[in-house]
């Protein structure tokens, strides 16, 4: 079985952000009744973790973004939080 749907093809297929959207065929069939609808509040949770994580700028969709992989943790705009300890930041 294929995805027909143009939404699904065009949004969820491309985008790299699958494993934080959990777009299941399950999910859109409780939600829509078919396999392959995008379910969109699944993205719209899913955004702002890619946003914390440095994943995507703030004005991105995760289908839009091209060559991901090569530009990982050196994407300019992206958030990015200090990550480092409590210790760490009262001992500087």
């Amino acid at each position: 079985m294929k995805a027909k749907n143009l939404g699904y093809l065009v949004r969820c297929a491309k985008s790299f952000l699958k494993g934080l959207c959990e777009q299941y065929p399950a999910k859109s069939w409780m939600q829509h009744g078919t396999l392959d609808t995008p379910v969109d509040y699944l993205y719209e949770i899913a955004r702002p973790q890619a946003r914390f994580l440095g994943l995507i700028k703030e004005s991105e969709k995760a289908w839009e973004v091209e060559e991901w992989r090569e530009n990982r943790g050196n994407r300019e705009g992206c958030f990015r939080p200090d990550r480092r300890t409590l210790k760490e930041k009262n001992d500087s």
